[in-house]
């Protein structure tokens, strides 16, 4: 039910898990949930995208600024 209504958003929605290192740093995100919109706007499917850490989708994605804004957010 909840992955039918945020397939009728006309935004792209994620949720995301954050990835620590051993030294418990955040190393990247884990994709969660995202809806169609979000996986029509990168070029994937949802179910491509479900589970991935998002670094294997897009590798070197946190030298961008989402990446920072993601970890400002989740710090």
């Amino acid at each position: 039910l909840l992955q039918l209504v945020i397939d009728q958003s006309p935004a792209g929605v994620l949720l995301a898990e954050p990835i620590w290192d051993a030294l418990d740093q955040l190393a990247d995100f884990r994709y969660r949930l995202t809806n169609r919109r979000n996986a029509d706007l990168v070029g994937y499917t949802v179910e491509q995208m479900i589970g991935q850490p998002i670094s294997v989708l897009f590798p070197g994605w946190q030298q961008l600024s989402l990446f920072a804004s993601m970890s400002a957010v989740l710090q």
